[in-house]
This record gives structure tokens, C-alpha cells and sequence, in this order.
């Protein structure tokens, strides 16, 4: 067993020569590869080697899985069995501390992405769930052939559609734009189902929006 201790160099010869003494064919590109990297040193049980920008175009030769299983396994031969090496653009400790800095900041990107996937799929959901509930009204509803009927339930949908939304709106973090889309897409739907035009629908939600503020104090 070597020590993480020693330096960064002298690992890199000894693992360097095992991995070329057990690299079957390997092409003229990966010994040029190989030979382009600078060893970095341990980040935890990480083995850090840089590729020189100006070698960059032979990164895959050494990434490619047939060339990095066999240095990781080279690795823990002669660390143990959490090592594996990490190769990255650049040849000094500065370079990859800048590697760290973008690999946090596509992280926190990735996750932001999610969290945003996430919850358009959920207000997707719970928009769709309230289209069903609305849609189920309407046909289990007696005589909605006539069009007083069909006037009272487009009141009472409209006064349900302004809840759900003032609802959403309160919620941490609501996404206005995705509830207005939301909202949209109701009403078209909510038009649709009714037969009149989507204006018509979207006027009696907003009277219902506005009833709703006048009585929790919200315009004066």
C-alpha cells in the first residue's frame, strides 16, 4: 500500500507504468493521452490528474471506460478499495478547485431544474384534478339540456375555479405565471364544455376574484 501522502508525482510514474504494461492495443491517441496528464493530488479518495487545455481533444481516450476501469482498478491496488481517479480540464490545483466551483454551480442549476420539473408536474396535477371534479359536476348535473341550468352551474364553477386560484397564489414559493396558464386552461376547457366563448367564462371567474377580495378586506 502506498500513502496519500507521498507525492503527487511519484503515484502518478508508478501508476502510470502498471496502467501501460496492462493496457492491451491501446491506440497511439491514449499513450498520448496518458502521457498529457498532470498528476493533482488526493481530494478525499479521489485521485486528481488534469488534462491540459491545450491536450483537451485526448480526454476521451483516458475517459473512456476501458482506460479509466483499469486506472481505477490500478488505484486500488495500491490504495484500497474506495479510490478512483477523477480527470479533469487543467493541470493544477487552482484549475481544479475552478472545476469544483462550475461543478457546484451546474449542481445547484440541475437541482433548481428539478425542484421546477417537480413542481410544474404537481400544479399539473392538481389543475387537472380540479378540471375532473368540475367536469363531474356538470355531468352528474339534472337537466343541464336547459340554459339556466347550465348559467347556474357556470356561477357556482367560476366561484370554485377564484378558490382553487387564491388558494394557489397563497402557497410559499406560487408560481403566478403557471397559475395564470393553469387558470387559462380551465376556463378554455370550462368554455368548451359549456358552449359560449372563453371571455364569457374568464369574466365571471375574475367578478368571482374580485367578490372573494371585498370580503376578506383586500379592496377597499
Amino acid at each position: 500500500m502506498m500513502s496519500r501522502e507521498a507525492d503527487p508525482t511519484a503515484i502518478w510514474q508508478r501508476v502510470k507504468r502498471m496502467l501501460v504494461q496492462q493496457l492491451q492495443s491501446p491506440t497511439p491517441a491514449v499513450w498520448q493521452a496518458i502521457d498529457a496528464l498532470v498528476p493533482i493530488g488526493f481530494d478525499g479518495n479521489d485521485f486528481v490528474l488534469g488534462c491540459p487545455y491545450e491536450h483537451a481533444p485526448l480526454m476521451p481516450h483516458v475517459t473512456a471506460p476501458t482506460t479509466k476501469n483499469l486506472l481505477d482498478r490500478i488505484l486500488r491496488q495500491f490504495f484500497g478499495e474506495d479510490v478512483q481517479s477523477k480527470i479533469i480540464q487543467g493541470r493544477s490545483r487552482e484549475d481544479y478547485e475552478r472545476y469544483k466551483e462550475m461543478m457546484a454551480i451546474r449542481q445547484q442549476l440541475e437541482h433548481q431544474r428539478a425542484m421546477t420539473s417537480v413542481a410544474g408536474v404537481i400544479a399539473e396535477k392538481t389543475w387537472r384534478e380540479l378540471w375532473q371534479r368540475l367536469s363531474q359536476q356538470f355531468h352528474s348535473m339534472a337537466g343541464r339540456q336547459y340554459e339556466s341550468t347550465r348559467a347556474r352551474f357556470l356561477l357556482d364553477a367560476a366561484a370554485q375555479i377564484a378558490e382553487f386560484v387564491e388558494e394557489e397564489e397563497k402557497k410559499e414559493g406560487a408560481n403566478i405565471d403557471l397559475i395564470k396558464r393553469e387558470m387559462d386552461r380551465v376556463i378554455e376547457r370550462l368554455a368548451s364544455l359549456l358552449g359560449v366563448p372563453m371571455p364569457v367564462v374568464a369574466i365571471e371567474v375574475e367578478r368571482c376574484r374580485k367578490a372573494r377580495a371585498v370580503v376578506e378586506g383586500k379592496l377597499h
